[in-house]
């Protein structure tokens, strides 16, 4: 069973449909102040399921959350620094936070500036977990 944070509510691992469940956790990621939506997407870049706002594409977005996951990714490796865990891009109005959800996944949000990123990060790295366990399900 997941948890989503807060955890009054969770998700059965027996969801019908995993892509509801995805849905679902993107859907309450965005009640957290902050965060203006988020994405999981392929770790090619096909997205999954999302919750962004009017101006922002959810392909280019996913395609995007996978060039710099993986390029993340591949930095981490060769300078040896251990194990990746998220990448940070921030610019002068906000945030781009994106984070591995398994090998299959990468979950990603964009952050308005000022936002509690303790907070944001808290819940991001939740809720790729909750969907790297979705994922298994597939």
């Amino acid at each position: 069973m997941w948890f989503i944070s807060p955890p009054t509510k969770h998700i059965s691992v027996a969801a019908p449909n995993p892509v509801f469940a995805l849905q679902e956790l993107v859907d309450r990621f965005r009640d957290v102040p902050g965060v203006d939506g988020s994405v999981v997407a392929r770790r090619d870049g096909l997205v999954i399921a999302h919750n962004l706002p009017a101006h922002a594409d959810a392909k280019r977005m996913s395609a995007m959350a996978a060039v710099i996951v993986n390029a993340s990714l591949n930095a981490t490796l060769e300078l040896e620094r251990g194990v990746y865990q998220l990448t940070i891009v921030q610019s002068s109005v906000g945030k781009i936070v994106c984070a591995h959800a398994g090998m299959e996944a990468i979950f990603a949000a964009i952050v308005s500036e000022g936002a509690n990123l303790g907070l944001i990060l808290l819940r991001l790295e939740s809720i790729a977990r909750q969907v790297e366990e979705v994922l298994e399900y597939i």
